[in-house]
């Protein structure tokens, strides 16, 4: 809407009274401005957050950078609700073949087979709502899943999500409206992933629905959080899109609240019970991998992704994950060992000429996912590892026939 407002302004014998006469119309014009903006505003149905308006104690917090402590106080689900919780680093070539960001909530379900129940989540605090995106998978052109994301903030330094929301509350489908436009990315030849972002200041109080999760594909949802004021994680390549003040979530309850929680994590070994998502060491093979420019924040890049890790459910275990660049996406699991070439721990593979082979052992659980191919590794220098991915078991002498080289 344009508003059209025609002002007259006469001569002024003193210069001084003309320039106030300019400034007086400027502002008089802003003033119209701002009240046609309300007006269209109003007739749109918009209904913006004034986070300076110093309305509540979250207004002002979020408005001078400061967070509460607790930052957040409300569970996502009631502890009943789910079943376990998977730590920070989970790994699952192709899409997550870099440890992943966020924590799982897994629902429980009668069998492997049978549907996903679904579950009330909720805002963990009071916070704002800053995106929500629409996010479906179409596989040939045909949709095989869909759900949503939620981005959040509950003060300056705090950002926070929910990913694979099925279904939103009556509310928060009302501001997210018609599905905005969508941006394609093809992480693979016959797949889409198709993402529609709606950018928003939404306010939300502690406890208030944001939907439903389970019912679909997934077995549960995502939570994941970052906090500026956290020390940063010494990524080998920070240029590589993994943000460096990832924490866990649970960081941000009481310590009450997060000790009720932790014991419904699936975790056994040394380290953090929540996971960690940084695993490089720098000269050695463990960490993080690329091949060419891959980033992680691209779908159309994970397929260049390498790990070689520990385990985030035991991390006892090592974790060699392909995302599909040498061959089809996959996770060897392994015990690793502290001397020869045979499945070493990674963290003592240095630079040199010398070759190592990985394969999965008969006895990693639910982790024996590639019995039938093996791994050979070279750590070039500290930035360049050469890797092949060969047929049956190791064998020495180990050969390289084709191998790749990524990097940092």
């Amino acid at each position: 809407m344009t508003l059209m407002v025609k002002i007259k302004i006469k001569p002024a014998n003193n210069q001084g009274f003309g320039h106030l006469g300019i400034i007086l119309s400027v502002f008089i014009l802003l003033v119209i401005g701002v009240a046609g903006w309300r007006v269209f505003e109003k007739r749109q149905g918009y209904n913006p957050v004034h986070i300076l308006s110093g309305k509540s104690a979250t207004d002002k917090t979020l408005a001078a950078g400061k967070c509460a402590d607790p930052v957040f106080n409300v569970l996502p689900t009631a502890r009943d609700d789910f079943g376990y919780l998977i730590p920070l680093g989970n790994i699952n070539p192709p899409d997550h073949t870099l440890p992943t960001d966020h924590i799982y909530y897994t629902f429980n379900r009668a069998s492997g087979d049978a549907p996903v129940p679904t579950f009330d989540v909720r805002v963990p605090g009071d916070v704002y709502l800053t995106r929500i995106t629409y996010t479906s998978e179409l596989i040939n052109g045909v949709v095989q899943n869909f759900d949503y994301k939620m981005d959040f903030t509950p003060c300056g330094p705090v950002e926070a999500y929910y990913d694979h929301i099925h279904v939103l509350s009556p509310k928060l489908a009302q501001v997210f409206g018609e599905k905005p436009p969508c941006e394609d990315r093809h992480p693979r030849p016959d797949t889409i992933y198709r993402y529609c972002n709606k950018d928003l200041h939404f306010k939300m109080s502690a406890g208030e629905l944001v939907g439903q999760a389970g019912g679909g594909k997934a077995a549960g949802f995502d939570f994941g959080a970052t906090d500026s004021r956290s020390a940063k994680l010494a990524f080998a390549n920070p240029k590589r899109g993994i943000n460096q003040h990832t924490i866990c979530p649970f960081d941000l309850y009481s310590a009450d609240q997060k000790a009720l929680i932790e014991s419904k994590f699936q975790h056994v070994g040394p380290g953090p019970i929540c996971g960690v998502v940084m695993q490089d060491i720098a000269s050695t093979a463990q960490g993080n991998w690329y091949y060419g420019s891959g980033n992680t924040n691209d779908p159309e890049s994970w397929q260049n992704d390498l790990a070689l890790v520990h385990d985030n459910r035991d991390t006892t275990l090592g974790v060699l994950a392909v995302g599909g660049r040498i061959g089809h996406p996959v996770s060897i699991m392994f015990h690793p060992t502290n001397s020869g070439v045979y499945n070493r721990a990674f963290s003592e593979v240095q630079p040199g000429s010398t070759l190592y082979c990985y394969q999965s052992d008969a006895n990693t659980g639910y982790g024996a996912r590639s019995p039938q191919q093996h791994a050979i590794i070279q750590l070039v220098d500290d930035i360049h590892l050469k890797i092949e991915l060969q047929p049956g078991a190791c064998s020495q002498p180990y050969v390289f026939a084709s191998p790749t080289t990524y990097e940092r």
